[in-house]
Order: C-alpha cells, then structure tokens, then sequence
C-alpha cells in the first residue's frame, strides 16, 4: 500500500487513539510474510528441541 496505505491508516488511528501516532510505509525488502514465517519456525523448532530460554514469550 506504500505511502498512501499509511497515510489513511494514520488518519484512522488519529480518531481511535489520544497519543499521536507517526505511520510510515515499510521498507523491509524481499518477503516480509515469508521471512516472519520462518523466524517463528525457526523459533518454535528451537523451542521444541532446547526448551524455553528464559525471557522467552511462549507461542
């Protein structure tokens, strides 16, 4: 949605919420989706094999 998308989010948000909130367009290259996917597999794999580290936030 780029700059457009983000601006009408902010305008939305600015009507729910009472802090100012700043939105901007993403920039994170390649697949985002897919990228998340693999770090929560990752994480949940790790998890399965070493146990909780402490801190950890369960999934």
């Amino acid at each position: 949605g780029g700059e457009e998308l983000a601006a009408r989010v902010g305008e939305h948000l600015d009507t729910l919420s009472p802090v100012p909130t700043q939105v901007r367009a993403g920039t994170v290259e390649g697949n985002a989706i897919l990228n998340g996917a693999l770090f929560t597999a990752l994480s949940i794999a790790h998890r399965d094999v070493f146990g909780d580290a402490p801190g950890d936030i369960p999934m």
